[in-house]
C-alpha cells in the first residue's frame, strides 16, 4: 500500500531502532560471505587506493 503522507517523527524513530537492531546480523552475514571479521568493515573508507577520498 502507497503512503500518501509524510512519516511521523515517532514512526522514523520506530524504524531507526529496528533498522540498528537488524545491523549485527547484517554485519555478521557480510562478514561471512567476504571472509572477514564482523568488527572489520569491508565497506570502510580507508580500504580505498585513494585513502578514502571519493570526491572526483
Amino acid at each position: 500500500m502507497a503512503r500518501n503522507h509524510p512519516m511521523t517523527d515517532d514512526e522514523i524513530a520506530e524504524l531507526r531502532e529496528k533498522m540498528a537492531a537488524q545491523r549485527p546480523d547484517i554485519r555478521a552475514a557480510l562478514a561471512d560471505d567476504l571472509d572477514c571479521d564482523a568488527d572489520e568493515s569491508p565497506l570502510d573508507d580507508t580500504a580505498l587506493p585513494d585513502g578514502g577520498d571519493t570526491t572526483e
